[in-house]
């Protein structure tokens, strides 16, 4: 049976997207990942970014994948001193390296993810080189979380206004899988600490959200642990929208959260199929079945394949003047070789 897949992967490889954009925690926005080494500013058409440029406010997830090295070096075209990224989130799977003085300033809501792997470092012997979350306290100036003169940044480590501390949670992957009205969600991380629980919100626009679940987290963990949910779509769902969207929400005890990049997944609908009347006695009329009729079969409920008798000259009208009373099912193959079972009752 197939299915329609994406699935967010952060690994050795960085964050990569399948089928789908994946948007950013905040809004639906867009995700740039690093190309290969280059420059945080470029220009426009640049190869250095998947979205032609470097790194700027509306990209709230910015990925540096693994084995690549991406330098911020402040100058006339490049006026990163002077900016502040607004809810931007940074995945350091490679290097981030800052020179000449660079600073990074990203708003109170900017996260910044050094994966294990991941380096952030200064080459100029803390010539000045800085990274800021937020404001201080009393509002006056930059949060300097990170300086160059501190050392490099090894992962795993996240930045965020209160800090550099350990990453809270190494998520390896996120997915999501549709198997007729079910969606199975799928996540895995490699470390945990202090982590309280996973909740798994839906959404239809990408903006407003519902929780479909709680799932306990593993509290402090050094292995691989991986997570499993369903969610049943209702057929309302499934005809209203053509794509659902997930985001995974993270809480530590402390009451500290994280939400990670959605993810976005195209619904597969079944056609709608209406067997009339139903229940029946002499027969029974297949509407809205415009192909794949010769897919059609009977099955009882024992399992066992019944056959079926078309009234002469109307290929969707079948006699059941010779099936015993009881539940039956109508099952057919769509064109994407999925099999879909429709009851059908049998009262003579």
């Amino acid at each position: 049976m197939n299915s329609s897949q994406v699935s967010f992967y952060c690994k050795k490889t960085g964050c990569f997207l399948i089928l789908f954009l994946i948007v950013s925690t905040y809004t639906f926005a867009l995700k740039n990942t690093s190309l290969k080494n280059g420059n945080w500013c470029t220009t426009p058409s640049s190869n250095d970014w998947s979205l032609g440029q470097g790194p700027a406010d509306g990209q709230d997830t910015i990925v540096i994948a693994t084995g690549h090295t991406i330098t911020i070096i402040p100058s006339n075209s490049c006026n990163v001193n002077s900016t502040t990224y607004n809810k931007m989130y940074i995945q350091v799977y490679g290097t981030l390296k800052l020179t000449n003085g660079a600073k990074l300033q990203l708003d109170a809501d900017g996260i910044i993810d050094v994966l294990e792997g991941g380096l952030i470092f200064s080459d100029s012997n803390g010539n000045g080189e800085k990274i800021a979350i937020g404001t201080k306290p009393n509002g006056n100036g930059p949060n300097y979380i990170w300086e160059g003169n501190n050392g490099s940044i090894v992962g795993p480590k996240t930045l965020s206004k209160n800090g550099l501390g350990p990453l809270p949670v190494n998520l390896l992957f996120f997915n999501a899988e549709q198997q007729n009205e079910k969606i199975t969600l799928r996540w895995a991380t490699s470390t945990e600490l202090n982590n309280d629980y996973f909740s798994i919100e839906r959404s239809e626009d990408a903006a407003n959200w519902q929780k479909v679940a709680i799932v306990k987290g593993g509290e402090n963990s050094n292995s691989k642990k991986e997570y499993r949910i369903e969610d049943e779509i209702s057929t309302e769902q499934r005809t209203s929208t053509n794509t659902i969207y997930y985001q995974l929400r993270q809480r530590d005890f402390d009451g500290t959260e994280k939400v990670f990049p959605m993810i976005a997944i195209q619904l597969q609908s079944s056609p709608m199929l209406h067997l009339i009347p139903n229940p029946t006695s002499e027969y029974v009329i297949v509407e809205g079945l415009s192909e794949n009729l010769n897919t059609l079969q009977l099955i009882n409920s024992l399992g066992q394949l019944q056959e079926l008798f078309p009234v002469p000259g109307k290929s969707n009208v079948f006699d059941t003047n010779g099936l015993s009373n009881g539940i039956y099912f109508v099952s057919y193959t769509t064109s994407a070789h999925k099999t879909i079972l429709h009851k059908l009752f049998i009262v003579h």
